[in-house]
């Protein structure tokens, strides 16, 4: 049953509203406009809608474990206005006596074995609970005792990947720390800790040695003359030119570009041509591209061994040794040197380089590294070697921990034991109870699909339509899980759009009993007790005997000592109605709340005394109470006051139209006071009496107007009328 309910932050409910105590059949009085419908929207809202993301329901549960039916605009427009067809509904026809008795027998079998089961899961629960709470109670037991956060100092690192309650219980638990010969005194720990402490245990780096140049620096072609085809007429002109790069230049930039010669300007023949050119052959071509790669190589490599000196050299090992720097300098001159020379190589071919020896420092400086990485090697080997022995440190530290708690943990260990042995069996009960209540439901949905029908629902809301006066249209099977409306004579697509607004009513609201009694599927055991009924005003449009009549149904199958329902909400801005529900049915007043339902700018909900609206005139007077208190919104104040003075003056003056004699008798006598007039004119025209004078503003002094609702009453004489009315004595 739904305890508590907060709606916030939908529609008019911009502040939290909250209605507490609720009980098993609840009532909800208030104009319309006033939040009764968000109220329904919600209750059947899915859990994730986000609309209502900001709106509570004790318990939270309560969705997921029993079903929410709300009647309602949205439950019409879901069910009849968008579909043709309804889904049938199943209850229970003709008894076959038999199957009868092996439901009754198999739902008491349920019954006992669920009688069993509850208890079992509470005691399953406390032993679930008695587990947590005492791993609980022994861990924060040693926490407290050892403070292992202020565990600082040499043996600091013991405590490392422990500084939480469970990490470090876990920790001092452990059965490989139990070892019953060896006592460890922590004195003597801390003092092997500091010794290791003393000692650098930062691994030092092993080098790359650097790549040798020699396969480059010896290559034959750097040494070489390379220049063209020598059987030319010409080659012997370029060699005693020996400017092989300025002929090249001459043909690259000259003679593919130009006809004319750029020295004496004369045109140069095409066979001239021809013979210039073929100096520069495909061999010579190749050798270039190879000068090229080699460059590209050795200014590679000449990076990659500068980038390698600049980490020895950060090295302080490195750097003590006696005339490494010096070699390594040297080395850097002589690739820089080799760089320019294969560059100039490249500007002009013809010309022979020699490249300066690397090969000889190179390997000096490669023993250096290769001595300095065999001393790296063999200390970072100690340094592991220390490692193993703060592990071991570490080790006989938490041995000494489980030795003080080894009796606390044994006991609690014993008595975990116990308990989950316990455990294992209730489940294994749980197990067999909950097989056994599938079998019995197995049974009960077997032998009621012999049972139930969907004909029982049709017969019901068919006697029901003709009882209350519609014969011009019935539901009809349409299959054996479908309904459809029909008409004696004619078929409609959609039938339920020609039914006039109070049709529409009684039909939609007769199939919604039917569906909170019935079943969806055939086999499917409705319980009633996982049903929670939400009614929000279902006499739209209804005359006053059909409102009487709904009231009936009402009282019938929801509101009754017997109701096997988990809760009742009803919801309605109909005075008779309320009455007609609240005060003629059986149910004892300890199982009934009541509320009022208000709203100015927002939305409230207040709880309501049973006896407190007896009548309509008693509302409207409820309501002149809530404008003035800002509860309600004062765009109803010119009705309110107008129906209040209708109905009081015609009781003490004998017609409706006696109120404006009188605020025209006191008037004539209170010349000076335009009040009055003010206060005629006022509820004529936003009162709707006065067509003509309608306007869009409202505007108006609410507390000036009432002040004059009530010089009326005191000037004739009904004052004390007035006080009790709004409770001013």
């Amino acid at each position: 049953m739904i305890s508590n309910i907060k709606v916030h932050k939908v529609a008019s409910y911009e502040n939290p509203v909250e209605i507490k105590k609720l009980s098993k059949f609840n009532f909800f009085y208030g104009l319309n406009g006033t939040g009764k419908t968000t109220l329904s929207n919600y209750l059947g809202s899915d859990v994730e809608d986000a609309d209502y993301s900001e709106c509570e329901i004790w318990p939270e549960s309560i969705k997921k474990t029993h079903q929410i039916h709300v009647y309602n605009q949205k439950y019409i427009d879901r069910i009849f206005r968008s579909n043709p067809k309804q889904p049938g509904i199943f209850t229970l026809g003709e008894k076959d006596v038999k199957a009868e008795q092996r439901i009754e027998a198999a739902q008491a079998e349920k019954d006992k074995y669920e009688q069993k089961l509850e208890p079992l899961l509470g005691i399953i629960k406390d032993i679930e609970g008695l587990l947590d709470s005492s791993e609980i109670e022994i861990q924060d037991s040693i926490w407290e005792n050892e403070q292992p956060r202020k565990i600082v100092g040499p043996l600091e690192f013991c405590v490392k990947g422990a500084l939480h309650k469970e990490t470090f219980f876990e920790k001092i638990s452990d059965k490989t720390f139990s070892v019953e010969d060896e006592k460890i005194a922590i004195e003597d720990l801390e003092e092997e800790a500091i010794k290791l402490e003393e000692q650098d245990i930062t691994e030092k780096p092993i080098f790359e040695t650097l790549p040798l140049l020699k396969d480059l620096e010896d290559l034959e072609i750097l040494s070489q003359k390379i220049i063209g085809k020598n059987d030319s007429y010409l080659s012997d002109l370029i060699d005693n030119l020996d400017n092989f790069s300025w002929v090249k230049k001459g043909i690259e930039n000259y003679l593919e570009r130009t006809d004319d010669c750029p020295f004496c300007q004369q045109r140069i023949e095409d066979d001239r041509k021809k013979d210039i050119k073929v100096i520069i052959d495909d061999t010579f071509t190749e050798k270039e591209e190879e000068i090229k790669s080699i460059y590209e190589n050795y200014a590679l490599k000449k990076k990659r061994i500068e980038e390698l000196i600049k980490k020895y050299q950060i090295n302080k090992g490195f750097g003590k040794r006696e005339g490494v720097n010096a070699d390594a300098n040297l080395l850097k001159e002589r690739l820089n040197t080799n760089l320019y020379r294969l560059e100039k190589k490249i500007e002009d071919i013809s010309q022979p380089i020699n490249l300066e020896p690397t090969s000889v420092l190179i390997e000096k400086i490669n023993d250096y590294v290769l001595e300095q990485n065999i001393q790296n090697s063999s200390f970072n080997s100690r340094i592991t070697n220390k490692r193993d022995y703060e592990d071991d440190i570490s080790k006989r530290f938490w041995i000494r921990l489980h030795q003080k708690y080894e009796d606390q943990i044994t006991q609690f260990e014993r008595d975990k034991a116990l308990q989950i042995k316990k455990l294992k069996d209730k489940k294994e009960e749980k197990k067999l109870l909950q097989e056994k209540i599938k079998e019995a439901e197995k049974v009960i949905r077997a032998n009621r699909q012999k049972n139930s029908t969907v004909q029982k629902s049709i017969d019901y809301i068919n006697t029901q339509l003709r009882y209350v006066g519609f014969e011009g249209f019935f539901i009809d099977k349409v299959d054996s899980k479908t309904y459809k409306l029909e008409r004696p004579e004619n078929e409609s697509k959609n039938l339920f759009h020609s039914l006039s607004e109070g049709e529409k009513t009684i039909i939609t609201f007769l199939y919604f009993i039917q569906q909170c009694l019935g079943a969806k599927e055939e086999d499917e055991s409705p319980d009633l007790n996982k049903r929670i009924v939400v009614i929000d005003d279902p006499i739209s449009s209804l005359s006053f005997p059909l409102v009487y009549d709904v009231a009936h149904l009402i009282k019938s199958k929801f509101l009754n000592s017997d109701s096997d329902f988990a809760q009742v909400f009803i919801l309605t801005h109909h005075l008779y109605f309320y009455h007609e529900l609240v005060e003629r049915n059986e149910i004892d007043g300890e199982f009934k709340s009541y509320y009022r339902v208000t709203k100015n700018k927002q939305s409230q909900i207040l709880p309501l005394k049973k006896d407190e609206i007896k009548n309509s005139y008693q509302s409207y007077w409820y309501t002149l109470k809530d404008i003035k208190a800002g509860n309600t919104t004062s765009f109803v104040l010119p009705n309110t006051m107008r129906n209040i003075l209708e109905h009081y003056f015609s009781f003490v003056g004998g017609d409706k139209y006696s109120w404006k004699r009188a605020i025209e008798q006191v008037s004539i006598k209170s010349e000076e006071n335009q009040s009055f007039n003010t206060l005629m004119r006022y509820l004529n025209r936003e009162s709707h009496s006065d067509p003509i004078n309608l306007t869009d503003t409202n505007e108006f002094d609410v507390d000036k107007f009432i002040l004059s609702f009530k010089a009326i009453f005191e000037e004739l004489g009904h004052i004390d009328h007035y006080k009790k009315m709004m409770r001013e004595n």
